[in-house]
C-alpha cells in the first residue's frame, strides 16, 4: 500500500502554484514576458537538479557537445549564452547533490582526493580578489569562476559512477553524443583546407571571424591548415573536445565492446572517425599529441606491441595523418616537419618567455583574473591585460604564477601531483582488464592535460573544464567498481544453457527420466 501524501503539503504546493501563476501573469502584462520565461526555464531545471542531480549531470553531458551553437546564434551578445550550461546544468547538480548527501548528511568524501589543498587553493584564489594590483573586482570574480567553479565535478563524477553499468551509461552518452560534432567537424576540415572555406564560413554567420580566430591559416611554405570549430564557438574548445572523444572512444571500446565483435568495430570505427578529426581540427598541436595519446593509452592499458590492437591503431593513425597532410595539400613529412618546428617556438615563447615575464610577480601575483581570456572577453575595453605588458599569457601554469604567485603554484602543483599519482595507483591495482582499459584511457588524458597547459590554458574552456574534474572523479571510483566481480561470460553462458534442462528435470518430476 502506498503512504499517502500529507494534506498539508499538497496544499502548500497548489498554494505555491497559483501564487506562481498570478507573478507570472502580472509579469507578462506588464512587459517582463521574456524574463518570466527565462526565468521559468531556470526554475524548471534547478527544480530537476534537485530531484535528480544526476539527471542534470547526464543532461550536461548532452548539451556540452552542442553548447557552442547557442553562443554562435546570439553573437555579439553572447554573454547570456556562455552561462547557460552554468545556470540549467552546473548549479542545479550541485544543489541536488548538496541535498542529497550534504544536508542529509551522507558520506560524500573521496578516498584520496585532496580536499585540504583544494581548500587552501580556494582561499588564495579569494585572497587575490583584494589584491591592490587588480584593475577591477569584475575581473577578479571572473577569474575566480574559472578557478573554481567546476573542481567539485570531481565529487558528482565520483557519486555518479556507482555500478559498472553507471560508468558504461555515462561512456556511452559522451560517444553517442559526440558523433554530431565529429562529423561536422571532418566535413568542415576537408572542406575549408580544400578551397571550400565559404560554405563552412556562411554556417556560422556573422560569428564567422570571432569562431574561426578572423579566419586564422597557419603554417609555412607548403603546408597552410585553416581551423574549424564544428559546433563549439572557438576552435581550441573543438579540438579539446576531439581529444576528450578520443579518450573516451578508446575507454568505451575496450572496456564494453571488445566482447562483442559487431559493437566492437562499432567502436573501432567511431575511434579512427576521432582521430581524423582531431587532425582536420586545424589545431597544429593534434598533429603531435593525438599519436602521443595513442601510444600513451596502449602502453598504460599493457597491449603488448606485437598484438593486433597496435597494428590497427597504429596504422589507422598513420593513414588519417597521410590523409590529413593530403588535406593540407603538404607531404607528411613536411607537415610533421613545419609542426615540430612550431612546436619547439611556442615552448620557447609560451613557457621559457613566459615564466621569465611571470616570475617578476612571482611573490605575491597580480590578482586573480588579471590572465584570464574570460575577462578579456567580458571587459575588452578594461583590457586587464596591462599589468602583463598588454600581452596575453596563454599557457596554464604560467597564468598560475601571475595570477596566483608562488603559494597558489605551490598548492596547484601539490594537487595536481596528488591526484596523477593516485590515478598511477588506481591503475596498477586494478584486476579487471576493461576497467584497466578506462583508466589507461582516462589517465592518459590527465597526461595530456599537464603537457598542454605549458602551451595554453586548456583546463578554462569548455569542455575540458567540466570533463576533466568530472573524469578525476570517475577514476579515484574505479577501485569500488573492480571489487564488483562480473561473472564470467563462459560461466554466465553455461548457467543460461543449464535453466531449461532444470525445469524439464523439474517437471518429470523424481524418478522420471528426461530426454
Amino acid at each position: 500500500m502506498e503512504p499517502r501524501e500529507h494534506p498539508g503539503r499538497k496544499a502548500a504546493w497548489v498554494i505555491v502554484v497559483v501564487l506562481l501563476a498570478l507573478l507570472v501573469g502580472r509579469s507578462v502584462t506588464a512587459g517582463f514576458g521574456p524574463l518570466v520565461v527565462v526565468a521559468l526555464i531556470m526554475v524548471a531545471f534547478v527544480a530537476l537538479g534537485m530531484r535528480s542531480w544526476r539527471t542534470s549531470v547526464l543532461a550536461l553531458l548532452v548539451f556540452l557537445p552542442y553548447s557552442g551553437l547557442l553562443i554562435i546564434a546570439t553573437y555579439p551578445q553572447t554573454g547570456p549564452a556562455t552561462l547557460v550550461k552554468d545556470f540549467l546544468f552546473v548549479i542545479p547538480a550541485y544543489l541536488g547533490f548538496v541535498g542529497t548527501y550534504v544536508l542529509r548528511q551522507r558520506d560524500v568524501r573521496i578516498p584520496g582526493f585532496p580536499l585540504g589543498c583544494f581548500v587552501l587553493f580556494a582561499m588564495v584564489v579569494v585572497f587575490q580578489l583584494t589584491n591592490p594590483a587588480l584593475p577591477n573586482l569584475v575581473v577578479g570574480l571572473i577569474g575566480a569562476k574559472v578557478w573554481l567553479m567546476y573542481i567539485p565535478m570531481a565529487y558528482l563524477g565520483y557519486h555518479l559512477i556507482r555500478t559498472r553499468d553507471d560508468l558504461r551509461q555515462v561512456l556511452f552518452l559522451i560517444c553517442a553524443a559526440g558523433v554530431g560534432p565529429v562529423i561536422v567537424g571532418i566535413v568542415e576540415g576537408v572542406l575549408v583546407n580544400t578551397g571550400h572555406p565559404e560554405v563552412v564560413y556562411r554556417w556560422y554567420g556573422d560569428a564567422a571571424a570571432a569562431v574561426t580566430q578572423e579566419f586564422a591559416v597557419v603554417g609555412t611554405g607548403s603546408v597552410s591548415i585553416s581551423r574549424v570549430a564544428s559546433t563549439f564557438s572557438f576552435v581550441g574548445q573543438y579540438y579539446l573536445f576531439t581529444v576528450v572523444m578520443l579518450v573516451v572512444s578508446y575507454a568505451y571500446w575496450k572496456g564494453f565492446l571488445t566482447l562483442s565483435n559487431h559493437k566492437s568495430m562499432l567502436g573501432l570505427i567511431l575511434f579512427m572517425l576521432v582521430v581524423l578529426a582531431s587532425l582536420l581540427s586545424g589545431a597544429r598541436g593534434a598533429i603531435l599529441f593525438v599519436p602521443a595519446t595513442i601510444f600513451v593509452m596502449l602502453a598504460l592499458d599493457g597491449v603488448r606491441v606485437r598484438a593486433g590492437v597496435w597494428v590497427i591503431l597504429s596504422g589507422g593513425a598513420l593513414v588519417a595523418l597521410s590523409v590529413t597532410a593530403a588535406v593540407f595539400g603538404a607531404s607528411l613529412a613536411e607537415l610533421l616537419r613545419q609542426v615540430w618546428d612550431h612546436a619547439l617556438g611556442q615552448f620557447v615563447i609560451n613557457t621559457v618567455d613566459g615564466f621569465r615575464n611571470a616570475f617578476d610577480h612571482l611573490l605575491v601575483g597580480l590578482g586573480t583574473g588579471v590572465d584570464t581570456q574570460a575577462a578579456r572577453y567580458a571587459l575588452p575595453a578594461l583590457n586587464p591585460f596591462e599589468l602583463v605588458g598588454g600581452r596575453v599569457e596563454e599557457g596554464w601554469w604560467v597564468k598560475l604564477v601571475l595570477e596566483l604567485g608562488i603559494a597558489g603554484l605551490i598548492l596547484a602543483v601539490f594537487m595536481i601531483t596528488v591526484i596523477t599519482m593516485r590515478a598511477f595507483q588506481v591503475h596498477r591495482q586494478l584486476r579487471d582488464p576493461q576497467l584497466r582499459s578506462v583508466s589507461a584511457a582516462l589517465l592518459a588524458l590527465i597526461i595530456f592535460m599537464i603537457a598542454n597547459n605549458f602551451k595554453g590554458s586548456y583546463l578554462d574552456l569548455d569542455p575540458m573544464n567540466v570533463l576533466f574534474w568530472l573524469f578525476i572523479g570517475i577514476v579515484y571510483k574505479l577501485p569500488q567498481l573492480d571489487e564488483q566481480r562480473p561473472e564470467p561470460p563462459a560461466l554466465a553462458a553455461s548457467a543460461l544453457r543449464e535453466i531449461p534442462a532444470a525445469r524439464a528435470r523439474a517437471a518429470a518430476g523424481p524418478g522420471r527420466p528426461t530426454r
